[in-house]
């Protein structure tokens, strides 16, 4: 019988590392070249962070403008990108294998800098909570410390993540900085989430998996430590939630928990539904009906940037 389970879950582990692999050889990536013609300057493979042997590594995409000798002189909003792949897969390159509808790269092209991280993830028997977590909020401390060589300023660090990648930028929003790091915070000052999850332990409930790849990323950690839901407080990062009402991998009921959790703590938020659509669309959403999101994002940060005395 064990024998029997063990091969159940080695069949859907696989299934995911061949989604996983389909991504990377099905979808051709966006060449520097391809970048350059968007007016988009690249920095690839920079080391932010070595731990147990792990490099861990991100790419900053700049306006042109903004990636010359003069860039301290910038103090631009930038974007924390998050890559989702149910915390075992995927890679940063993913968020620029389709110029036409990449997120981040459209963020970029509108004069935003944006920072692609990747984060350790998980494997049968090798549970990367809080890795994971770690790894992006030392992301975030390598932009404030480099904050003069990038151009941004380092009071507007917006996580954005897609997926598995939401679920980490929240964690950014709401839990407290571990602080013990020379004084340089990993709080954000904004989140976008685009079909993220809250509440762990509902969606491995919700979804029946054999080998639910949440258990996976958790190892023996209770799913209410790692779920954003249940750290809301009301100091927490506004928060802007895109979710389809078609999602039947991390279901819509999810971001609606957030949104009611942060609602009850006086958290500035917005829950955006996107009707029809299902899991993994980006800002511009082509079925079943086609919408664009971007001016969603640059009308809510520019609410949360009008916020007090500016």
């Amino acid at each position: 019988m064990r024998a029997t389970s063990h091969c159940v879950h080695l069949v859907a582990w696989l299934g995911l590392l061949a989604i996983t692999a389909w991504c990377w050889t099905v979808i051709p990536p966006v060449t520097q070249g391809d970048l350059a013609s968007l007016g988009i300057v690249v920095r690839s493979e920079r080391v932010y962070r070595t731990a147990g042997g792990h490099r861990a590594t991100l790419d900053v995409y700049f306006p042109p403008e903004a990636a010359g000798p003069d860039a301290s002189r910038w103090r631009r909003t930038a974007v924390l990108a998050i890559h989702g792949g149910s915390w075992s897969g995927g890679s940063k390159r993913l968020f620029r294998s389709d110029p036409a509808t990449s997120t981040i790269l459209r963020l970029a092209r509108a004069g935003l800098v944006v920072v692609a991280v990747d984060y350790r993830l998980a494997g049968p028997g090798s549970p990367s909570w809080p890795a994971a977590l770690d790894d992006v909020r030392e992301a975030v401390r390598w932009m404030r410390r480099n904050a003069p060589n990038l151009g941004i300023d380092p009071d507007r660090i917006v996580a954005l993540g897609q997926s598995a990648g939401a679920h980490l930028a929240t964690l950014l929003g709401t839990l407290p900085d571990p602080g013990a790091h020379d004084g340089v915070s990993s709080r954000v000052a904004a989140v976008l989430s685009f079909y993220g999850p809250s509440d762990l332990e509902a969606l491995i409930r919700t979804r029946h998996l054999a080998q639910d790849p949440t258990r996976v990323f958790l190892g023996d950690t209770p799913a209410s430590k790692a779920s954003p839901i249940t750290h809301v407080t009301p100091d927490d990062a506004p928060m802007l939630l895109f979710h389809g009402t078609d999602d039947l991998w991390v279901p819509i009921a999810q971001s609606e928990a957030l949104a009611a959790a942060l609602q009850r703590q006086g958290v500035r938020h917005r829950l955006v539904r996107v009707d029809g659509a299902r899991h993994g669309f980006e800002a511009i959403v082509r079925a079943p009906q086609e919408r664009d999101l971007l001016c969603e994002i640059f009308a809510f940060l520019k609410s949360v940037w009008n916020l007090g005395s500016e």
